[in-house]
């Protein structure tokens, strides 16, 4: 089974939306709404998500964007080859 980025992004913005944080959670939505290419819409979220990350957050949730920067990066490995 395929790793669903879709999901996994709205799960988190939904989540960072929930605990007070509506700007993050829009900033993610923008990201992958307004990229044009899948390569441009996982850079502007794996930096996005980085930068999240200094907020202060639920554990979880930390743990959540830790797993999906990883796959992002893994995707991003595949396409180079």
């Amino acid at each position: 089974m395929s790793f669903d980025f879709h999901q996994e992004v709205h799960e988190i913005e939904i989540e960072l939306i929930n605990n007070g944080l509506p700007d993050l959670g829009l900033l993610l939505k923008n990201s992958v709404q307004q990229g044009s290419t899948e390569t441009e819409i996982f850079m502007e979220l794996r930096y996005n998500l980085k930068n999240i990350k200094k907020h202060k957050l639920d554990k979880n949730l930390i743990n959540k964007i830790d797993s999906l920067i990883k796959q992002i990066d893994k995707a991003l490995d595949n396409q180079k080859e």
